[in-house]
């Protein structure tokens, strides 16, 4: 089983960042590896979340039930997708109103055989990068002194 853990100061609130993360059907817009997404049984503590990761040879669905403590912390759980386990726990921890520390553990495992064996190098590598991503989104959609939006 393969884990990610990445962990970044960034220069917006904790809310903001949570808001960034949880915003699944915009993830097309500056994911590249991300083709379409789904939500669905939406309620202030959980959604449905269904992500088309498409890169090189990979084009596979895979949902996840989420739960969300709104501006603190997001944890998804596998529900149907390529992967034997998938399990994520992004944390917004606040260090003053206009300064957060963003933490995620990514936990996964494909099945045997020849499609594990071609997707975990290239999940591997889009695991690598989400922190960073939602990073560099933030500064598309805040700007770095913005911090009211």
């Amino acid at each position: 089983m393969a884990i990610i853990r990445k962990t970044k100061n960034e220069p917006y609130s904790a809310e903001q960042m949570y808001r960034l993360v949880n915003d699944v059907e915009a993830y097309p817009e500056f994911l590249p590896w991300c083709g379409d997404t789904r939500i669905s049984d939406i309620t202030q503590t959980s959604m449905k979340a269904a992500i088309k990761m498409q890169k090189g040879p990979l084009d596979k669905w895979f949902s996840t039930q989420n739960t969300l403590e709104y501006g603190k912390r997001i944890q998804l759980n596998l529900l149907d997708g390529p992967f034997r386990k998938l399990h994520g726990d992004w944390q917004f921890e606040e260090i003053n109103a206009h300064e957060s520390k963003v933490k995620l553990v990514l936990e996964f495992e494909f099945g045997f055989g020849m499609i594990g064996i071609l997707l975990e190098p290239i999940f591997n590598s889009i695991a690598s990068t989400l922190v960073d991503s939602f990073s560099e989104r933030a500064r598309q959609i805040y700007l770095p002194f913005d911090h009211d939006k």
